[in-house]
């Protein structure tokens, strides 16, 4: 026995110490640190604050589970190509799941060459889908309204808001906010600013209680999702 430098344990559980180093080799998976890009979590957020509420916002969709190849047999070319690609984002009609829409956020690697040829290619795909496909340029900082006129041709609106208008984006249901005592007010220009947190048009409204009853501000038309309001300059 003192020659075995395992022991007799060593001689029982060696089977199974065999079959588990042989599994981490055979299942070498772990799972990824960031799912998204931070710019894709940032853009993700945008789109959700603005499609309605019946539908889904779902991410990084392959390509081969959106569309399928009539004649697979025939045409294994045609769905190998589309197998492994994926786009961005992918809303879908809430009820039915059906996709209504896709969006690409391209960064600076969709200038280069095979990057503009493998995106001319999707293109073609959802083309000759029907399934619209937009494109939307990466950035720090993006303003509302401005994509939601990208998506509001191909989305029901709740009642056709005109997207225009500040009014569009504040809820009927939802009384206008009322500035607390301990709010801070930033005195903002022009006479219709924009609001300092998500560049939204601000609307005048009138404190209908508390200590500033009666006083004029100016309250984020993206409320209440963005409750910021600004007060009123005396040259106003």
């Amino acid at each position: 026995m003192s020659s075995n430098p395992s022991g007799c344990l060593g001689i029982l559980f060696a089977p199974f110490l065999k079959k588990s180093a042989s599994s981490k080799t055979s299942f070498p998976y772990h799972k990824r640190d960031e799912f998204l890009s931070a710019a894709e979590i940032s853009f993700f957020h945008v789109l959700k604050n603005i499609i309605p509420a019946d539908y889904h916002l779902i991410t990084k969709v392959r390509l081969g589970d959106i569309f399928y190849v009539e004649r697979p047999h025939v045409n294994q070319g045609p769905r190998a190509k589309i197998s492994q690609k994926h786009v961005d984002f992918l809303i879908c009609e809430a009820g039915s799941m059906t996709p209504v829409l896709a969006v690409e956020l391209d960064d600076k690697s969709h200038q280069r060459k095979d990057r503009q040829e493998r995106d001319a290619f999707v293109d073609r795909v959802f083309a000759a889908a029907e399934l619209p496909l937009i494109h939307v340029p990466a950035a720090k900082g993006y303003v509302l309204n401005d994509i939601r006129q990208l998506v509001a041709g191909h989305l029901q609106f709740p009642e056709a808001p005109d997207l225009e208008s500040p009014k569009a984006d504040v809820a009927e249901s939802v009384p206008p906010p009322v500035p607390s005592p301990e709010a801070t007010f930033a005195p903002l220009e022009p006479k219709t600013p924009q609001c300092p947190k998500c560049a939204s048009e601000m609307i005048l409204r009138t404190a209908s209680k508390g200590e500033n009853k009666g006083n004029q501000f100016w309250g984020c038309s993206n409320y209440p999702r963005c409750r910021v309001v600004v007060a009123v300059k005396v040259s106003e």
